[in-house]
């Protein structure tokens, strides 16, 4: 900041002005691990496993495929429904965040990915009952 010179000088706490000494959360892993599989139609739970320097309240954000799923709120973990036309490898991006006013903030994220394959075909069969000649 200027100082009353209109010079430049150096902020600090002593100026009475808070500085924030803000801790980034630690995400410690992202769940489901890399390579679960599903099926369409089936749920499967995504979670953010966090630590927080700080104990400050977190708020999560979930996006498949780079597209948001779940916008931020308290919840680190967040159940999704997998439609039935979706296959293959979907990617997954965790964020967490503990200042919500903070827009500019660069917030940790992980990634991890699952697969849904397509449904076994299942035969019935033609007889119930055994075949006697």
């Amino acid at each position: 900041a200027k100082n009353a010179a209109g010079l430049w000088s150096v902020i600090s706490a002593s100026d009475g002005i808070r500085i924030s000494d803000n801790q980034l959360p630690m995400i410690l892993t992202l769940l489901p691990e890399v390579g679960e599989f599903r099926y369409p139609g089936e749920s499967i739970d995504w979670q953010l496993v966090v630590h927080d320097p700080d104990g400050d309240l977190l708020q999560y954000k979930y996006s498949l495929n780079g597209q948001t799923a779940f916008h931020f709120s308290n919840s680190s973990k967040r159940t999704f429904q997998i439609p039935n036309a979706m296959f293959g490898r979907q990617n997954i991006l965790g964020v967490v965040r503990d200042e919500p006013q903070n827009t500019f903030q660069e917030w940790p994220s992980a990634t991890s990915s699952f697969y849904v394959a397509k449904r076994p075909l299942v035969f019935l069969p033609l007889f119930l009952q055994p075949w006697t000649p």
